[in-house]
């Protein structure tokens, strides 16, 4: 609760007079500016006491670049008229509105969401003052928890054919044999799943041995989606990010729509891997990606070092980077056969990378999409 300076300065100023000079004068004065502020205080008091705040939003999902519609529903519940209610966003003032007894007030409040993301809005203060404009004080609204999801691209097919299509399931039809095999193993790594030790093996030789294949390649399709940190370099604002992220969630919708399943896998801050055969679990990778970001220090070169049986003689790998590194470029050629196809969306192809002669597909993605 603050007090107006000039109203205590004004308010001293009588008094001072009033104990030095006295008179009828200057005891009114005294008594009206000491009225003034009890009235003040006890309208304030009951204010604060009776006002109830909301910030109501039209829709419950957004997707980014949507702009939100939101009204901050204002409820006077005393029997004093509020002539000064104003609303804020953090220092930003948004409307200025007055309460009568025992009524209600909105007061519209729009915001861009420019990308995806868990946005709280935790700054929304209401600031009420009384007629004579003495006390003022402020309520906090209740927060308010919004989830924006990645916006979806309409695509054209012919952008990804390298990549999926009749050609490339007809090729896998001749490894898919062993793609459910467990004869090949090899050492386990940090971050494999406990269910692809070969348990037997493993007590045989007093190391621990995964089973390839078991995972991550139990679905003929696979995306790879680097949120290395050479993605969130690409510009301060994020936009690069957000238009990559947006264009492999839209290739994986359209993949699910013409019925294959895929395994969607992402170079982040921890390895996610996403088995994609419903609209539920496409559900589950859009919930993901809401606050999945860039800042990881991993460049797709040394991922794909590491995890190469993983994406080796998939029939369709469809790889989604910021730009195209030569050391990058090395690794995905060596992941394509004359079994698969293998396509590259991306920004930029760094010069050198050499990646025109793996008979490799490119897709460069601009600004737009």
């Amino acid at each position: 609760m603050r007090v107006d300076i000039k109203f205590i300065m004004a308010l001293a100023a009588v008094y001072l007079l009033y104990v030095i000079q006295g008179g009828f004068i200057f005891t009114s004065l005294l008594i009206i500016f000491a009225s003034m502020g009890a009235i003040s205080l006890i309208m304030t008091i009951s204010a604060a006491a009776s006002l109830k705040s909301e910030m109501k939003v039209k829709k419950k999902h957004f997707i980014a670049g949507d702009r939100g519609e939101f009204y901050l529903t204002i409820s006077n519940d005393s029997y004093f008229f509020m002539p000064f209610l104003r609303a804020f966003a953090g220092r930003e003032e948004l409307d200025v509105r007055s309460a009568s007894p025992r009524d209600a007030t909105q007061i519209p409040f729009r915001y861009d969401f420019r990308k995806r993301g868990i946005y709280e809005f935790k700054d929304i203060t209401l600031e009420i003052r009384d007629a004579f404009n003495i006390i003022s004080t402020r309520r906090v609204f209740k927060r308010e928890e919004i989830r924006v999801y990645p916006k979806l691209k309409s695509l054209n097919p012919r952008e990804y054919v390298p990549g999926f299509g009749t050609l490339g399931s007809s090729r896998t039809a001749l490894s898919k044999e062993d793609h459910y095999s467990q004869r090949e193993l090899r050492r386990y790594s940090p971050g494999d799943s406990l269910r692809k030790v070969n348990w037997k093996v493993s007590a045989k030789y007093g190391e621990i041995f995964v089973k390839i294949g078991e995972s991550m390649r139990s679905r003929d399709h696979l995306l790879l989606l680097d949120m290395s940190e050479s993605v969130y370099q690409l510009d301060d604002d994020g936009s690069h990010e957000e238009n990559l992220v947006s264009y492999a969630l839209s290739v994986s919708k359209d993949i699910l729509r013409r019925g294959y399943e895929q395994t969607f896998v992402i170079n982040g801050k921890e390895r996610k891997i996403f088995e994609i055969n419903s609209g539920k679990d496409f559900d589950a990778l859009m919930e993901y990606m809401i606050s999945a970001d860039s800042h990881n220090r991993k460049e797709l070169g040394t991922f794909l070092t590491e995890r190469t049986d993983d994406f080796r003689d998939r029939g369709s790998l469809l790889i989604f980077t910021g730009a195209l590194s030569k050391s990058a470029a090395i690794k995905i050629a060596d992941l394509k056969s004359g079994k698969n196809s293998v396509t590259v969306f991306t920004f930029e192809v760094k010069e050198g990378a050499g990646i025109e002669n793996a008979d490799i597909g490119t897709v460069i993605i601009g600004e737009e999409g």
